[in-house]
């Protein structure tokens, strides 16, 4: 039996204003996840989702409420796992606005019970064989840099993991396939630029068809999703100021990590938290120095 499967991951829905958009974003958010649901049900896609639906799991009830609205005009109802912005304090399921969806009947936990098998952030991969498994963990295309220091390259993922054919992650945002012989590891990617360097970036889904009795892959394809060139919603001219003026550090960051779900990190882990995600124009000395740790 062949099926067909949209999919798409880290989604982060906010009505807030990521720094230099100059759009209604929340508003080009909606029609983005509307496009995704208009895909999803022309084909007849089971759609599945690799985690971060949510931007935290704190979330506005009306953010909570529109996504709920929309995701209930899928014809199939979404298979998700939990990614951590979804999950309180990155543990908690049951807390969150994710489960919300799921009590709601407008998205699915993906279990162990089918061809297809989820993996939420932090948990533990089981070794069952699976034609697929939908992941929430940090993979990169090639060797990962030193600064992601939990993430593994997708070539060594298939080689651990060989009980899945079919391998679709969500948390690195940088959409891309890799092949190991016959099997194949989709990386979603985000489905919306919400940082000044996404310039190149294209927001994709995968339309995956694969044959349950034979087990096998029949096709992978790119379905790049409708957006605005770059220079349309995104201020250039603060952009280009801020480069001539060395202007490198995002206060806003540094707050949104005190703010939200973080509680029980230190100010040390806060601002290596910060380095590692923004490279703030700083060296890993400079850092070291100005939190008394040498240098």
């Amino acid at each position: 039996m062949v099926k067909t499967y949209l999919c798409t991951g880290d989604l982060h829905a906010n009505k807030n204003n990521p720094r230099y958009r100059i759009d209604t974003y929340w508003e080009t958010w909606q029609s983005k996840v509307q496009w995704i649901i208009d895909t999803a049900n022309k084909n007849n896609a089971i759609t599945l989702i690799a985690g971060d639906i949510y931007d935290t799991s704190r979330m506005y009830a009306d953010v909570i409420n529109t996504v709920l609205e929309l995701f209930s005009k899928f014809d199939i109802p979404p298979y998700v796992v939990a990614g951590q912005h979804d999950l309180l304090y990155h543990t908690s399921s049951e807390k969150s606005p994710l489960n919300t969806l799921h009590l709601a009947g407008a998205v699915r936990w993906i279990g162990e019970s089918s061809n297809v098998v989820g993996v939420s952030f932090g948990e533990n991969i089981p070794t069952i064989k699976k034609d697929i498994c939908v992941i929430h963990k940090c993979i990169t295309p090639k060797k990962p840099p030193f600064f992601l220091s939990d993430a593994i390259s997708a070539k060594k993922f298939l080689k651990k993991n060989k009980q899945f054919n079919v391998v679709v992650s969500g948390d690195y945002h940088v959409p891309f396939t890799v092949k190991v012989g016959k099997r194949v590891l989709i990386n979603t990617g985000t489905i919306i630029r919400n940082k000044k360097d996404m310039e190149q970036y294209t927001p994709v889904v995968w339309i995956l068809k694969y044959d349950h009795t034979a087990h096998r892959v029949v096709s992978v394809n790119k379905k790049v999703i409708p957006h605005e060139p770059y220079k349309k919603v995104f201020d250039i001219e603060a952009i280009q100021y801020e480069k001539e003026h060395n202007i490198t550090i995002d206060t806003s960051k540094l707050v949104k990590l005190m703010k939200e779900d973080i509680q029980e990190l230190s100010f040390k882990q806060i601002v290596w938290a910060l380095y590692r995600n923004d490279n703030m124009g700083l060296s890993k000395n400079t850092v070291k120095r100005a939190l008394g740790e040498g240098g």
